[in-house]
């Protein structure tokens, strides 16, 4: 088998296997044995009048500083156009021979030279669904070892694979998130660190929707985001139409959201009362465990069962189960 057909086995044989905050070095790694490079940018950014706004990409071998450098200096980036111009085209760059050609550019020539961005491949792709931008960029640091015709090629080829190998990668997560939580009934989606949501299932997007009326959600809402990144001190958003819990990893949201229950509108000891309940522990049992009267108890169950619409306990426990207490 030749060197490509190596590379995308490993590559999507990775994406079923590989932890979704791994799996991109993992695949740049593999994508290294064959073009040699010195630093790499694989990552979501949105596009704007100043060229490509990146957030939380995949960076391997560059100090942190310089996203924060580029940042300053994004619109003197010509190459974010040129390659959103022709979407799936690799391009083959000399970054600091095309910077010094204009002035008007000499600070993307400093930040090049810099950071030893002397030589780049750049393939990227904006979604007509999203507007997102999708992109890999791969640095050479020597002036005397440019990338090849052959190289550009092969990466032009390879990162299509690479974008479909993280969309399976993505799906593949949530599947064992999804069993890890048991929560088969929530609807889930992945967003970066800046809210752009990733990958969505279908139901998830409708969940939105319902709360935030919009044609497409391109982000996590803000109350949402909000919420969920702990700037309300809160792990989870209760809306009035929905309920979403995120679990972050290494820079990454994983939402599991589901439509609000009448369950959803108890009081905090009532909860207390109902996470008892859903263990199947007696009235008295639960009286012990939260140092209370059974009386009060009894009270707070009667209150439960009005409040979440239900007839008796055991309806009560199905719906707390499918609530997530």
């Amino acid at each position: 088998m030749d060197e490509f057909g190596e590379l995308l086995l490993a590559i999507y044989r990775g994406a079923r296997e590989i932890p979704l905050q791994d799996f991109q070095e993992f695949a740049l790694d593999h994508v290294k044995t064959i073009v040699h490079f010195d630093m790499a940018r694989w990552g979501v950014s949105v596009q704007d009048s100043r060229g490509v706004d990146y957030h939380h990409p995949c960076v391997l071998n560059d100090p942190p500083e310089a996203l924060q450098i580029y940042a300053e200096i994004r619109d003197q980036d010509i190459s974010p156009r040129q390659v959103l111009d022709h979407p799936g085209r690799a391009f083959n760059y000399h970054l600091t021979a095309l910077s010094s050609v204009d002035r008007s550019t000499s600070g993307i020539f400093a930040y090049a030279r810099r950071f030893r961005h002397e030589h780049a491949l750049i393939v990227g792709f904006k979604s007509p669904d999203t507007g997102l931008v999708k992109s890999v960029s791969l640095y050479g640091a020597y002036t005397n070892r440019p990338f090849t015709e052959v190289q550009r090629t092969f990466i032009q080829a390879v990162v299509p694979h690479l974008m479909e190998a993280w969309t399976i990668n993505h799906a593949v997560h949530l599947e064992k998130m999804r069993a890890l939580f048991g929560e088969k009934a929530w609807s889930m989606a992945i967003a970066d660190g800046a809210g752009h949501l990733l990958f969505t299932e279908d139901d998830f997007e409708s969940l939105l929707c319902s709360e935030w009326p919009a044609s497409r959600h391109l982000t996590v809402p803000g109350p949402l985001y909000d919420a969920v990144t702990g700037r309300d001190t809160r792990s989870w958003y209760e809306g009035r139409a929905l309920v979403v819990v995120a679990t972050p990893i290494k820079g990454f949201l994983f939402l599991r959201g589901r439509r609000r229950l009448p369950v959803d509108s108890l009081k905090p000891r009532e909860r207390q009362v109902a996470r008892q309940i859903a263990q199947g522990l007696t009235h008295k049992e639960i009286a012990r465990q939260l140092n209370i009267a059974p009386a009060t108890v009894r009270n707070h169950m009667q209150s439960m069962l009005e409040r979440s619409h239900v007839r008796n306990n055991a309806e009560l426990v199905a719906q707390l189960k499918s609530a997530g207490y």
